[in-house]
């Protein structure tokens, strides 16, 4: 089995599943034992400088919002790329903030750009693997320009690319316009 840790899930158009429909999913586990990921397009009505009121005691301003990383109820989490703060590793470049003093320490910091999450999106031994052979995901590289927040709407966006990365391998060499729909 390969492992689709630091890849990202894109719900195909059909996936009609509520918790998942049209989200981009980005993988931070994936074993033999099943697998675990955030979903990055989903942000909730809380804000997060309410969050932290409650996890720090101290008022922090902040408009950025809570996002809401699956269905499945857990701590809040953090994705950023500052290793001083990092509990464990997505890339060599992205790091997973979990303990409380870690996101302390995080949100403290002026300079570091993180997406807050509270729950995550989880799959038992086989279930991802079930769901990927029935065509409900697409398998991409993560690609840093579209995280933290870059895109409104970051479905579209990854998807896009994925159908142009298509078209240009069945091109075989041929230049792909840049607005096929165009054509």
């Amino acid at each position: 089995m390969e492992s689709l840790e630091s890849q990202l899930l894109v719900a195909v158009p059909q996936l009609s599943d509520a918790n998942f429909y049209r989200t981009v999913v980005l993988m931070i586990q994936h074993d033999e034992q099943g697998a675990a990921g955030l979903v990055l397009n989903r942000p909730s009505e809380i804000l997060l400088s309410d969050v932290l009121q409650d996890l720090l005691g101290t008022s922090i301003e902040s408009q950025d919002h809570l996002y809401l990383g699956g269905p499945v109820e857990g701590p809040m989490l953090a994705i950023h790329q500052n290793d001083e703060f990092a509990d464990d590793n997505i890339t060599d470049s992205l790091y997973l903030a979990s303990q409380r003093s870690t996101l302390e320490g995080l949100i403290l910091s002026p300079d570091t750009t993180a997406q807050y999450f509270t729950g995550y999106a989880g799959w038992g031994a086989g279930q991802l693997e079930a769901e990927l052979d029935s065509g409900g995901w697409f398998v991409t590289p993560l690609s840093f320009d579209l995280l933290f927040g870059a895109h409104e709407d970051l479905w579209r966006a990854v998807t896009q690319r994925i159908g142009e990365q298509i078209l240009t391998a069945s091109l075989n060499g041929y230049q792909v316009p840049t607005a096929p729909e165009l054509n």
